[in-house]
């Protein structure tokens, strides 16, 4: 209800206006009245909260342009709508050119005449109280900001009370609140929708302390949050329940709301409105934990201790001898095994904060790259992208998905590996079979073969038989005796001129080996032919 004081030097004419209309009905309250403008200056001194003021415009000590005036000056918000005769227009005008909102007719004074003017006065009203209740938030989300994110901020106490933060106790705990995947969300929506979810997530925020407890919810970026809360008890374990609870209950409101999942970091409880600026970011440095603990929970200090440095700590480097020599020596399954214990080290490894984990994975990945300049590879082309290893590892959210994704490089790197060692292979044996083809008719050794081929007698061998399933003798004895079978059935040569044409100066060897591989005599084949 819209609160009204009456200002006008004719008490007869007050009584009048109370009786004329139906203020009730109006929404409107007569809440003060006064004989002229100084009296209607004081009594509004002593109460600001006066909506509308109907004012005369003639009257003794001080008249309503002096009033419209001062108000303006004191309250700009507060609507006065003057009273007029029909003979002073001149003077309305006036009266609108010092700020009046409206005026009504002495004359023609009644419900409707005050209904006429109220919904122009009324939504003007509202428009300001709104103003001023973001004005009030705004302030109040400045303050909160510079209570957590600066180090001293000056009278917190006071502003306190001035701003209305719903704080009230001796020992404070700050949550930091870290909307998960939220790439997915800055890639989908533009600026403006982004701040409009900001909105959407204070306001699912409140609606927890609303329903749960008291405390303050602000918005430090569209993906991060921090609450508030105060605590008269400093019993540990009641407050560890109390916030679990609370806590659950705005997860499961972005959850179903919102369709978002948050990691929340929770600080220790701290004494005085000072220790926020501590408790945020050690909340904020709990919440960096998902890196290792996952996504989507609640993380207490007690839950990151076991990370952080203390007496025990070795600070042992990680080992990546035994996987960088798996790399160096194309072991895959080897390589596999190695990679899983490096990740276990770096999984152990103790931190100042999670986020110095990421160094441990840059580290590796710095070794990797430097292996691949070692092969002479160009690391765009082995992967078949142009890719930012320290973009990349910054981007995922869990050691999870870091080590997924390092796995998948190095399966990458490996198979690229092996198709190009395959490929040099198949062109080194293709390359000895082109000389045998061209030379099988000679006293051809494998020696003079892997010689040509620019490799050892042992590991061409070696892969020659792994490519062509036979062993180097019998490929040249095959592809003799083949070339024997097409002479026989293509000339008139005789055996012994057929065996030296294809390498063979023993006649007896020759049939000794025609025979081994067609299974009859070199007569019987040419007879059948």
């Amino acid at each position: 209800m819209l609160k009204v004081m009456i200002v006008d030097d004719e008490s007869v004419f007050r009584l009048a206006l109370k009786s004329l209309a139906s203020w009730d009905d109006l929404e409107l309250d007569i809440a003060l009245e006064a004989e002229n403008g100084r009296e209607a200056l004081n009594l509004f001194k002593e109460n600001p909260d006066i909506d509308i003021m109907i004012t005369d415009i003639n009257m003794p000590i001080m008249d309503g342009f002096d009033l419209i005036s001062h108000m303006k000056e004191i309250s700009p918000k507060t609507r006065i709508i003057v009273l007029s005769a029909y003979d002073d227009y001149s003077l309305v005008r006036q009266a609108f050119k010092l700020g009046a909102h409206d005026y009504l007719l002495k004359t023609d004074l009644n419900t409707d005449s005050i209904r006429r003017i109220i919904p122009t006065v009324e939504n003007h009203v509202k428009e300001n109280v709104e103003r001023d209740k973001d004005y009030r938030y705004t302030l109040k989300e400045v303050f909160l900001k510079e209570l957590l994110l600066e180090k001293e901020v000056p009278d917190p106490e006071l502003r306190v009370e001035e701003l209305d933060v719903r704080l009230a106790g001796d020992s404070f705990v700050a949550c930091f609140i870290w909307i998960d995947d939220y790439q997915v969300l800055h890639e989908k929506y533009t600026g403006n929708e982004l701040t409009s979810f900001s909105k959407l997530v204070v306001n699912s925020l409140y609606q927890v302390l609303m329903n749960e407890r008291n405390g303050e919810a602000i918005c430090i970026s569209p993906q991060e949050y921090a609450l508030l809360f105060s605590f008269e008890d400093d019993v540990q374990l009641v407050i560890h329940q109390e916030l679990n609870r609370v806590l659950t209950q705005v997860k499961y409101y972005l959850e179903n709301y919102l369709n978002v999942k948050a990691s929340i970091g929770v600080s220790s409880l701290m004494d005085g409105l000072e220790g926020f600026h501590e408790a945020y970011k050690q909340a904020e440095k709990n919440a960096q934990f998902r890196l290792i603990l996952g996504k989507d929970q609640i993380i207490f200090t007690e839950n990151v201790i076991g990370y952080l440095p203390n007496e025990d700590s070795s600070g042992k480097a990680i080992d990546y001898t035994g996987f960088m020599k798996s790399l160096r020596d194309f072991n895959r399954e080897l390589a596999f095994s190695e990679i899983e214990k490096v990740f276990r080290e770096i999984r152990h490894a103790s931190l100042n904060e999670a986020g110095e984990i990421y160094t441990y994975y840059f580290d590796l990945l710095f070794r990797i790259a430097n292996w691949l300049d070692e092969q002479q590879e160009d690391k765009t082309t082995v992967l078949g992208r142009e890719i930012s290893f320290y973009d990349k590892i910054k981007s995922f959210e869990t050691v999870q998905e870091i080590e997924d994704w390092v796995r998948e490089i190095v399966r990458i790197l490996l198979n690229y590996m092996s198709d190009k060692k395959n490929t040099k292979i198949n062109r080194d044996v293709v390359r000895g079979q082109e000389f045998i083809q061209l030379n099988y008719h000679e006293d051809l050794t494998l020696k003079m073969v892997s010689d040509y081929a620019g490799l050892s007698e042992s590991h061409f061998s070696r892969i020659f038989t792994k490519y062509t399933g036979l062993c180097f003798s019998d490929y040249l004895t095959e592809l003799r005796i083949n070339k024997a079978k097409e002479l026989m059935s293509d000339t008139n040569l005789k055996i012994y001129e057929i065996a030296e044409k294809i390498g063979y100066s023993n006649i007896y060897h020759f049939s000794r080996m025609f025979k081994k591989v067609t299974g009859v005599s070199p007569n019987q084949f040419k007879h059948r032919t």
